[in-house]
């Protein structure tokens, strides 16, 4: 029964194609996806059951988006980079532009929000004065912890961490721990390194 409504679903998937999709990658017959057309898909990505796909989304290749994640776009689109991770409940809200590089880890409950309201009128409620965003950027092999959350504007330099529970509202240098609310410098990743490998070093010796 269950392959049957499979074949079903994928042959109704078919009639509402996506733009592309490529090889081994695989659709979980609950996933949501609107505006399928613009919707690209890389070689082997997994989009797990109950996920949200809407709006122009580039997914690059070995991409795993997992069961009940959201993400939406309205006048802009997210783009995540290849080998990356998005988890349980993590949402994409983009107005402005969401960038995601290669190898990142998205963790569970995160929320990624390239968007604002215009608030400058007093006249008129903020609900009716509209939406607008400066973008988000994450860099490559990248660490966001459970449940934090990327603010509008935000940049996060290639390989950063960021501790869970943190609230992002300005950038992440490159190579960085971050974490609190808001997120302020733990420490840099290279400085350990090196404090570690200098300490092999007198190890070595001893």
């Amino acid at each position: 029964m269950e392959k049957l409504i499979n074949l079903i679903v994928y042959w109704f998937w078919k009639r509402n194609y996506i733009m592309r999709k490529g090889r081994g990658t695989s659709i979980h017959y609950t996933a949501h996806l609107r505006k399928k057309k613009a919707i690209i898909l890389g070689s082997r990505v997994e989009i797990k059951h109950h996920t949200m796909l809407k709006g122009r989304i580039l997914i690059g290749d070995n991409t795993s988006i997992y069961p009940y994640a959201e993400l939406k776009t309205r006048t802009s689109e997210i783009e995540i980079g290849k080998n990356c991770h998005v988890h349980e409940f993590a949402f994409l809200l983009s107005v402005g532009g969401i960038k995601v590089g290669d190898d990142v880890r998205i963790s569970h409950h995160v929320s990624l929000i390239a968007s604002s309201h215009h608030f400058e009128r007093t006249d008129i409620p903020i609900w009716q004065q509209g939406l607008y965003g400066k973008g988000i950027t994450i860099g490559d092999d990248v660490l966001i912890g459970a449940g934090a959350r990327i603010l509008d504007g935000v940049t996060i330099g290639r390989g950063a961490i960021v501790g869970s529970g943190s609230v992002v509202t300005s950038d992440v240098l490159p190579y960085t721990i971050v974490a609190g609310n808001p997120a302020i410098l733990i420490r840099r990743r290279k400085e350990e390194a090196k404090k570690e490998k200098k300490q092999d070093h007198v190890n070595d010796k001893a």
